[in-house]
């Protein structure tokens, strides 16, 4: 793909870049927050282990020093300690 005007998924809106997928997109870093937001509301044991099994570390460690990705980020590692320190 020379860019993204050849390409049917990513679509550019001004100065934006738009995902276009025909199905449903999975993102781990979503389905992460989901499950460590269920695993703090309800301290069932199979939550906080669900969300520990697609926690892979620092989030986006190639922009480690981007401000773009700091905060979620940041988040997911809270998250992350948290999950170890609780289950």
């Amino acid at each position: 793909m020379k860019s993204a005007a050849d390409s049917h998924f990513l679509l550019t809106r001004g100065q934006l870049v738009v995902l276009s997928a025909p199905e449903k997109v999975w993102v781990d870093a979503q389905e992460f927050e989901r499950r460590a937001t269920v695993a703090l509301k309800g301290a069932v044991v199979e939550a906080y282990e669900g969300a520990l099994a697609i926690y892979e570390g620092d989030l986006l460690i190639e922009d480690l020093y981007e401000d773009w990705a700091a905060t979620r980020r940041a988040r997911s590692v809270k998250r992350g300690s948290e999950r170890r320190g609780s289950a």
